[in-house]
């Protein structure tokens, strides 16, 4: 056959030179011809009679650490084999889902492996429960973890836990205890994801993430961070970032937080990427976002950990048949981010990987295996063509990684290997150079680079944790602390204000595009079209409210464009002349864009830049959040992540005034019902309400807007008013033959601005006015720990829609200290006819829609020299 097709090349070949213009043509048929003859002649050769199919070498024998490990031992629903079993494989439970971590299996257990391969139940969760999410202490005495209860099973087969809540046990002792309670009635909290950090006192605390319940998880996407003290005093939200859950919190040795973080808005859903930020939720920011590749595919970024030598290990984890298997990615994540143009990043191994801003030096470490939704593949010759698995759930170990690996066989319920698959196999990957001065973890490339410590034909092993010190671990006895909440940092934000300041010093060094894959039937955000930067007017701010009351709530754009209200809460001039009409400019020498806003904190929000006509020129990729008194300076506008600034704030137009105050501005919403179809009725419906063929019925189009798939070519394009062919229509002059209305009348300004804002807010039409967004309140005397007796309690409540009450109880006192009806919002304080050591306070804000925050506050003296002290 090969001397056929080498005769049938040289044919081809001398048919090209015969006719020069088909040369072209031949050359590439050859190749292909190239390509099929190698394919046929390896087909044959495995295809010879008599030849025995090579068999798997022989696997690996469990090997050894010297440390213990503790996992999660899940069931395994192996089922029957069968076509009618794999296809129902997902509703037959497995591991967790990205966007459905509290679907666990009842009866899985937390395990203690010791190094000698024995296995001890360390925590037994009972049938209808699960314990989940193990965590060592930086001592090594103690292993906090969550466990699901009342886990249902659906006629379909779906696990769905009823409620969660955090424990630790002292490993010498084996006593658990309790660490978060619920609140009862039909109510429930999800508590999942302990992980300990060291408070501004030398404290253990907690974040973790809460999600409530009775809620659907795909409408609500509401798990958030939150803090605790290890005793389950003093809870307090600090993730704001609500429109996309958080989950798995891990504390980098710098004292900060990374989370895995849901990027939810408007026409983005269903990605996740890894967010860092202060403990008490200051200073957000991306470490990795998860943007498209070229292909248009997402990724979904699951459980991070970081090494000696300050490198992130995530793990690309969404696999919807592969039950969370993926790669392992390792970058620096203090080195920056890359282009924005994702073509232009470097390609990594795992099915082309290659996103936008992708982190410098960003290496895969399981380049052999893929994060595609397709079965695990065969190695080369370094894995003598064994299965080379999946990854997941990177963890730190004294001198290595431990992970979670499924092999040897396609880790996939669609495709089963003719070989067992083991699942959950939990892989520890030495490390090599100088520990700890610096750890270097090398790409897995074929079996003997990893041992195992664990392995199941049975279970699931997953979330390994080494019961190690922080310091066997990573060199130093526990992260860095970070203090609480520090005041004092702008002369508008006085102690105890519930109020913030965002800004950026200049609008002009923002990244964006409306190109590639950035392109809006594909993502919120970018660019609405091409546009010069002289064009920029206003500043925009958008409030972005969970939707809890839509029934068809989801985050999937081609059913409609967003899972939250936006509401205007102010649109900011960016633009300042001199007295001849001359633009003022920075020292770059641009136009001086800079800007400072004060509003309330506590918040979820975006940004929008605008032209003259207050029609978006872009929309910032992902949500904002603010903490009471802090000021955040650098956003630049969207994903500026790359381009270090110049400019001097203190030294712009924004930094030399005073910053532009929406604390007392009310918010303005956009829907159809209210807004857009009055102006239907009374311009456009003699000719477009379906009754003339040759007008497109509006009504129909707008109203059932969601329903369809978005293009362009409808007539209002969410967040792109400049590209909608409604507008365009609304502008042309009266005399064109296309505008509209085509009775010889326009609409007013304030009508076609209403249409802009409309579709510039996502062309809502769910009573967006509606207030679900509970009152900011901060707390800021008593903290927590205090160096002599309080003789005043000091805290700043505010809402976007005015204060209804405030209530503050003491556990020294019979009634409320406080109480005041319609109070003026900012900062209270009340003193105390006498001072106290210790004790416990509660303060109640009620806004005018109904809404409540209650946050208590227990505080206790402890000497100057006694605040390092740890528990």
């Amino acid at each position: 056959m090969k001397q056929i097709l080498a005769a049938l090349g040289i044919v081809i070949l001398a048919a090209g030179n015969a006719f020069a213009d088909e040369i072209d043509d031949a050359r590439r048929l050859l190749k292909e011809i190239e390509e099929k003859s190698k394919q046929a002649v390896e087909l044959l050769d495995r295809a010879q009679p008599g030849t025995p199919p090579t068999p798997n070498p022989p696997y690996p024998p469990t090997g050894s650490v010297d440390f213990p490990v503790v996992a999660m031992r899940m069931p395994r629903n192996v089922g029957d084999g069968s076509k009618d079993h794999r296809r129902k494989f997902n509703e037959l439970g497995g591991i967790p889902e990205a966007t459905k971590p509290y679907s666990v299996e009842p009866g899985t257990v937390l395990v203690l492996i010791n190094p000698d391969g024995t296995e001890e139940v360390l925590v037994d969760s009972g049938p209808a429960a699960a314990a989940m999410d193990p965590f060592v202490s930086y001592d090594a005495k103690r292993v906090y973890y969550a466990v699901a209860r009342d886990v249902a099973i659906t006629k379909k087969g779906a696990r769905i836990a009823g409620q969660a809540d955090l424990f630790v046990i002292d490993l010498a002792s084996r006593r658990a205890r309790r660490i978060t309670q619920q609140p009862g009635g039909a109510i429930s909290h999800l508590n999942t994801g302990p992980c300990p950090f060291i408070d501004e006192y030398g404290d253990e605390r907690l974040m973790f993430t809460k999600a409530t319940s009775p809620v659907p998880y795909a409408q609500a996407h509401v798990p958030q961070v939150w803090a605790i003290d290890a005793d389950g005093a003093n809870e307090e939200k600090v993730g704001f970032l609500h429109l996309g859950a958080a989950l798995h919190p891990r504390m980098l040795a710098d004292g900060r937080v990374a989370v895995d973080q849901a990027e939810i808005f408007g026409l983005r859903g269903g990605q996740w990427g890894t967010w860092v930020y202060n403990p008490d939720g200051t200073d957000w920011g991306p470490l990795i976002s998860a943007y498209e590749s070229p292909t248009g595919i997402g990724q979904i970024l699951h459980f991070n950990c970081e090494l000696p030598n300050r490198k992130l290990v995530v793990a690309d984890y969404y696999n919807g048949k592969n039950h969370g298997f993926g790669v392992l990615m390792q970058f620096d994540h203090s080195q920056g981010f890359g282009s924005p143009n994702e073509r232009v990043n470097p390609r990594l191994k795992a099915s082309v990987w290659q996103r936008p801003f992708q982190p410098v030096g960003m290496e895969n470490l399981t380049p052999d295996s893929t994060m595609k939704d397709v079965s695990a593949g065969r190695g080369g010759a370094e894995w003598n063509g064994d299965w080379v698995g999946k990854w997941t759930h990177p963890a730190q170990a004294p001198g290595g990684l431990l992970a979670t690996w499924s092999g040897p066989s396609p880790t996939n319920a669609f495709s089963p290997a003719d070989t067992p698959c083991h699942w959950g196999i939990i892989a520890y990957i030495p490390g090599t150079g100088v520990w700890p001065q610096g750890m270097i973890v090398k790409p897995v490339e074929k079996l003997g680079d990893f041992v195992i410590v664990a392995r199941s034909d049975d279970h699931y092993y997953l979330q390994p944790q080494a019961v190690a010190t922080y310091r066997q671990k990573m060199g130093i006895d526990h992260p860095a602390a970070r203090p609480w909440l520090p005041q004092e940092q702008h002369e508008e934000l006085p102690t105890g204000t519930p109020y913030f300041i965002i800004g950026s010093d200049s609008l002009y060094t923002r990244e964006s595009k409306a190109v590639g894959s950035w392109t809006p039937s594909a993502a919120a955000g970018g660019d609405a079209d091409a546009y010069d930067n002289s064009e920029i007017e206003y500043l925009r701010i958008l409030l972005q409210e969970l939707d809890r009351d839509s029934a068809t709530a989801t985050n999937s754009y081609r059913s409609k464009h967003a899972p939250e209200r936006l509401k205007i809460l102010g649109d900011v001039p960016v633009r300042r002349f001199q007295s001849d009409g001359s633009p003022v400019l920075d020292a770059a020498g641009n136009p001086d864009t800079s800007f400072r806003i004060k509003m309330p904190a506590n918040q979820a929000f975006t940004f929008q830049w605008l032209d003259k006509d207050k029609a978006a020129l872009g929309t910032a990729f992902t949500w904002h959040m603010g903490r009471p008194g802090e000021v955040h300076d650098n956003c630049k506008g969207c994903h500026a992540h790359h381009q270090p600034s110049t400019l001097v704030m203190a030294e712009t137009y924004a930094g030399t005034h005073p910053p532009v105050d929406l604390t007392r501005a009310a918010p303005e919403t956009y829907d159809y019902q209210k807004d857009i179809q009055p102006i239907l009725e009374e311009h456009c419906n003699a000719c477009h309400d379906g009754s003339n063929p040759d007008a497109m019925n509006l009504h129909e189009h707008l109203s059932s807007y969601y329903k369809r798939r978005l293009h362009h070519t409808q007539p209002a394009v969410p967040f792109h008013s400049r590209t909608s062919e409604i507008i365009r229509r609304l502008r042309l002059p009266v005399d064109d033959p296309q505008h509209m209305p085509n009775d010889g009348t326009s609409l007013s300004k304030e009508q076609i601005e209403t249409f802009i804002k409309w579709i510039d807010t996502g062309v809502q039409d769910r009573k967006s006015d509606h207030d679900s967004q509970p009152p900011t309140l901060h707390i800021e005397t008593p903290r927590r720990r205090v160096t002599e007796p309080i003789r005043q309690i000091v805290f700043g409540a505010a809402d976007i829609y005015g204060i209804e009450s405030i209530s503050v109880r003491a556990d020294w006192s019979d009634g409320e200290l406080f109480h005041d009806q319609l109070p003026v919002e900012g900062v209270y304080t009340i003193r105390l006819p006498r001072a106290h050591a210790s004790g416990t306070i509660t303060v109640k804000v009620v806004d005018r829609r109904g809404n409540i925050t209650r946050q208590t506050r227990r505080f206790e003296l402890r000497e100057q020299g006694d605040l390092s002290a740890g528990t």
